[in-house]
């Protein structure tokens, strides 16, 4: 029997304290709560960018099912955790600034993951860590015609950064170079202020398994970037303990991540200085689902750039398709069930509450089908 180190060791008790902790967490779930606070006006395609003041405040609106146990582990991880940013963070306060003043609150009420996920969203400078979150790339421009695009791991962004450089000269952006340069940034001095913003939103559940699947799963063993290193890392803890199977390894990283949270899997409402707060008021919101070629398409003719949306997405290969999923390197929408089980859909829930809640999205049905149809687990007798 092989020995295990005591570094190991102490990994080892961290692992199963924090399962523990996220067992005791989802004890009383089945509490009915408040309804949800979200946003009135549905998302569409395209948006006008004269709304009133008024319109622009998230509007409160009753739960249309307030029993569905989605909606409740919602509903109460959004009211402990992101609700507090939305009240102390007015839209003249940049976002960074209020997760990095909100992060010096200390307090043992909050859970654990989103106190560590304000952490690493601004982390001190001390820390030597990048402060990724809010890098320049995430909101990319387009000289001509003028257009702004918040873009966001996961929603494709390595295609829209190939959309840019369609209409840019090329030059890197950030002090990056080499292979995971971003070019083709305009530079800011060009940069219209009125140009035309744009975004893409992504269902929460399966972006956080496409970035799994991408970060993790699929390159198991070729590197390091699963975080935390120390648990996922080649030749690590979990390389020596982990079942390789897909629900089981998934459900040991969803309870493990926020140890270190990684740019791939923050809220999308953190990018592009706080997107649930001025996302109402771009021209374009489109969605990264079943349709999102079709919306690409209805973008493409809005800002008259379809020739570059044609070529950089491939949309004639698509066009014809009844179902299609841009992250095709992950294919997350069709692997949700080899993945998902009913913890893990409750654990996750948690961690991305504030968009459901924000951006007024649905709740995907085959998640509500996984929590409906958990079977019991039989108590054994004495």
């Amino acid at each position: 029997m092989a020995k295990i180190s005591g570094r190991e060791l102490r990994i080892l008790h961290a692992c199963v304290a924090l399962s523990l902790v996220a067992i005791m967490t989802m004890t009383n779930i089945n509490t009915i709560f408040q309804p949800r606070s979200s946003i009135q006006e549905h998302m569409s395609a395209s948006r006008s960018t004269d709304l009133s003041s008024s319109s622009r405040e998230l509007v409160a609106v009753t739960n249309k099912n307030p029993s569905d146990e989605a909606w409740q582990i919602v509903n109460k991880a959004y009211a402990e955790t992101f609700a507090e940013i939305k009240a102390l963070c007015p839209d003249h306060v940049s976002f960074r600034t209020c997760i990095r003043n909100k992060n010096k609150e200390r307090g043992t009420t909050r859970p654990w993951w989103f106190q560590t996920m304000l952490r690493d969203a601004v982390p001190r400078k001390s820390s030597g860590v990048k402060d990724s979150l809010f890098g320049e790339w995430h909101e990319l421009y387009v000289m001509d015609p003028p257009l702004k695009l918040c873009v966001m791991e996961k929603v494709g962004t390595k295609q829209w950064r190939k959309f840019q450089c369609k209409f840019n000269a090329g030059r890197p952006i950030g002090g990056v170079s080499g292979e995971n340069a971003v070019y083709c940034q305009a530079p800011v001095n060009v940069r219209k202020e009125d140009a035309p913003r744009s975004v893409f939103i992504r269902d929460p559940l399966e972006r956080f398994l496409s970035a799994f699947l991408d970060k993790c799963w699929n390159s198991w063993l070729s590197d390091s970037y699963c975080k935390p290193r120390e648990i996922f890392g080649n030749n690590s803890l979990a390389d020596k303990t982990i079942l390789y199977d897909e629900k089981t390894f998934f459900e040991t990283y969803v309870d493990t991540m926020p140890l270190k949270w990684d740019l791939h899997f923050f809220p999308q409402s953190f990018y592009c200085d706080g997107l649930y707060r001025h996302y109402k008021n771009y021209d374009f919101v489109g969605n990264m689902d079943i349709g999102f070629y079709d919306h690409l398409e209805t973008f493409g003719s809005k800002f008259n750039v379809s020739d570059a949306v044609e070529e950089v997405f491939q949309l004639a290969k698509h066009r014809n398709e009844s179902s299609v999923n841009l992250g095709v390197e992950t294919a997350a929408a069709k692997r949700v069930h080899k993945f998902y089980n009913a913890r893990t859909v409750r654990r996750v829930l948690q961690y991305v509450s504030m968009d459901y809640i924000l951006f007024d999205l649905p709740i995907p049905k085959w998640a509500t089908e996984i929590l409906v149809n958990e079977e019991a687990v039989p108590v054994a007798s004495n």
